[in-house]
């Protein structure tokens, strides 16, 4: 609903003399029913300047004079936004007879419990996870208040006030940076260390008791301004003083995270506060603090503040997995931790987590001693579990944890991961883990992701030369020679002769998976395609109905098909087929990797890739960390 007012109206059926709520027995109910228009004053909504269907509120009315603290004539009454903008109360209300007039205070979000009786408080929370619209609008809070209000046909209008702040964030880019650059990079920010519970109270205005400090995903999406700057992110807050050492922004570009200060102040209430953060991506990776500014509606001079700020702690919803699936952490030039968003499977688990591990001082990273941050499809005190893995049989162990979700980690002097603040902390940085294909003058970088013990290329090769940058021939056919092929919607395929004719591979620590590997990856996922796959494939004819894709582990294979032997693109039938190494590391298998459409398997079929009877396939190519 997008009207900027409200008709509530509650619908009236006689019930008798009784009292609504047995406030005194000499009170009893006309036959007047009570109606309201609701109105809210512009950018006091957080998703708009007006309910919409579904949204509930509560209704308290006491008689004149009398505080929420007494006698309730209405007591927490819940009314729905419907279709057509009337909002429908859970029971009929009226007037009370005579000349008795009411108070009423109506708040948004309903709260089943509502006020407790003689009280005048109420617990209220912001979602930490704003970035759905659902979570945004739980994360609004309105109070209306009307006094004296007499019996009357005429609807009464409540006027709505957030008692909550908004902050908006923009992004001005510095020095070479380009904002068309930054809007396809599609900066993750996050907003660290803000208290998203408090008590309000409704007879004078107040909220105290901040608590539960943690990471707000922000609401919205990037677009670029008039001023070639990003806007469209924003956070609703409860009104609290910024203390700079706790509370900050993590901003998340080009697989690195950064932390943007705020400038020490004090948030008020239904007012929105613009945050302008000067970005320039560093080289060095290093965490630092950039200028940024507070403008409020009451015309605020902008505040600035610069310096660096060096980052001691790791917060888990900083992290958007967005340019690979693991993140690197690192103190004084070594990398110490791990961060993964795998697949858990054993005979007790199987979920999607976020997992940190210890990495040893050569650089191994320790499988066996993992910490689970967060079970993505878990909820409750369900996290905090161990993870041990065994790499010769490619197994998990797994020790479920009974914690809330680990907000935040730490690397202490000793460069152990520690999960409680200690007295002496080291200053870390963090990266994504990306595998750097440098070759012709250019580079490229894969997404890698682990699945149990071993680390793939998340996506597909895409060269289309070789790393001494002698540039590959686009075939249109197969049997011309050494080349690749293009499908129709961008997929590349090699021949096995561009695979035998020269270094083809991204990196000399990743190699063409054998056998055994494509084996263990395969019983690991219980041979089913849909843990790999990301997109719906189709059987062999056309009526067949397509096979599921839920990608659990983030391999991301898309049904991008092959070329066969025909030498033309196929992609009914074959979701995807890629090459195998031989076990020796040098050339290739005679099979390949095959997900068909005849049945629901990944299979190890003979597919002539090393016959020389016979045409090569052009195949896929994705690799794995040795």
């Amino acid at each position: 609903m997008k009207n900027t007012r409200n008709v509530l109206i509650l619908a009236w059926a006689l019930i008798g003399i009784s009292c609504v709520n047995q406030i005194e027995e000499e009170i009893q109910v006309s036959n007047v029913p009570i109606s309201f228009v609701s109105h809210m004053e512009t950018t006091t909504r957080a998703t708009d300047s007006a309910f919409e269907k579904g949204d509930k509120v509560g209704l308290f009315a006491m008689l004149n004079g009398t505080q929420v603290t007494g006698s309730r004539y209405i007591d927490n009454l819940c009314l729905e936004c419907s279709d057509n903008a009337t909002m429908y109360p859970e029971e009929t209300v009226f007037y009370p007879e005579g000349d008795n007039t009411l108070d009423f205070v109506s708040y948004y979000p309903y709260q089943e419990n509502g006020i407790p009786k003689k009280g005048s408080q109420m617990q209220i929370t912001v979602q930490t996870d704003q970035s759905n619209d659902k979570n945004r609008s739980l994360s609004d809070f309105l109070v209306a208040k009307k006094e004296g209000v007499e019996k009357s046909n005429n609807s009464v209008e409540l006027t709505y006030q957030h008692q909550l702040a908004k902050i908006k964030v923009k992004l001005v880019p510095q020095g070479t940076e380009n904002v068309d650059d930054m809007l396809a990079a599609d900066p993750f920010i996050t907003l660290v260390g803000f208290n998203t519970q408090a008590v309000y109270n409704f007879v004078d205005g107040t909220i105290s008791d901040l608590s539960v400090p943690a990471s707000i995903l922000s609401y919205g999406k990037w677009s670029k301004s008039d001023e070639d700057a990003l806007e469209g992110k924003e956070f609703i807050v409860i009104p609290q003083t910024i203390d700079s050492s706790k509370q900050y922004f993590t901003l998340e570009w080009n697989g690195k995270i950064y932390t943007c200060l705020i400038e020490e102040d004090e948030l008020v209430a239904n007012t929105e506060y613009t945050i302008t953060i000067r970005v320039e991506e560093k080289q060095n990776q290093t965490l630092t603090g950039v200028i940024s500014s507070i403008t409020a509606w009451q015309n605020k001079e902008a505040a600035e503040s610069d310096g660096n700020y060096e980052i001691d702690a790791i917060h888990t919803a900083s992290l958007s997995f967005a340019t690979s699936d693991i993140y690197r952490v690192w103190r004084n030039g070594a990398v110490v931790a791990e961060v993964c968003k795998e697949y858990l499977s054993a005979d007790n688990i199987h979920s999607r987590a976020i997992v940190v591990y210890p990495v040893d001082a050569d650089g191994t990273t320790d499988l066996q001693d993992g910490t689970v941050l967060r079970l993505l499809d878990g909820t409750g005190n369900v996290h905090g579990g161990t993870v041990q893995w065994d790499t010769d049989s490619n197994k998990l162990t797994y020790t479920p944890g009974s914690s809330a979700i680990i907000e935040t980690f730490y690397v202490g002097a000793d460069g152990q991961i520690v999960f409680e603040k200690p007295e002496e902390t080291s200053a870390i940085n963090i990266s994504s883990y990306v595998l750097r294909d440098l070759r012709g003058g250019e580079m490229v970088e894969y997404p890698i992701v682990k699945i149990a013990t071993q680390y793939w290329m998340k996506e597909d090769l895409r060269a289309t030369a070789y790393k001494d940058g002698t540039e590959l021939t686009e075939r249109i056919t197969l049997g011309q020679g050494a080349g690749y092929l293009t499908s129709e919607d961008g997929a590349i395929f090699y021949n096995k002769e561009a695979i035998e004719g020269g270094d083809l591979l991204p990196h000399q620590d990743w190699k063409l998976p054998n056998n055994e590997e494509w084996k263990k990856l395969i019983a690991y996922v219980n041979n089913k395609p849909a843990l790999i796959t990301a997109d719906l494939w189709k059987g062999l004819s056309n009526s067949s109905a397509a096979f599921t894709a839920t990608n659990e582990t983030g391999l991301s294979v898309l049904s991008s098909g092959l070329y066969g032997n025909s030498g033309k693109h196929m992609n009914s039938g074959i979701a995807a087929a890629y090459f195998i190494g031989a076990d020796s590391n040098d050339g290739l298998a005679d099979n390949a990797i095959l997900i068909m459409g005849s049945k629901d398997e990944i299979s190890t079929a003979g597919s002539n890739v090393s016959s020389s009877t016979r045409l090569s396939l052009g195949l896929s190519i994705r690799c794995i960390k040795k």
